[in-house]
């Protein structure tokens, strides 16, 4: 889960994400994003939206595995 700042930015990736998605990627409880990542989760979000791939493929997670 992300436990760290939200700004306008981040809040439209977000949005952005689930409309592709069908999901938020902050609500992921398998996974922690914590709270000193501002700057990478926003980068990655924008790779997210642009390439339209989810998240799990850039952090190179299988989001069936679950032993992540």
């Amino acid at each position: 889960m992300y436990y760290g700042k939200m700004t306008k930015e981040l809040e439209d990736l977000i949005e952005q994400y689930e409309q592709l998605f069908g999901y938020n990627p902050c609500g992921a409880e398998e996974f922690e994003i914590g709270d000193n990542s501002y700057n990478d989760f926003v980068d990655v979000l924008k790779k997210c939206v642009k390439n339209k791939k989810d998240i799990f493929y850039y952090w190179g997670i299988d989001d069936d595995d679950d032993d992540f």
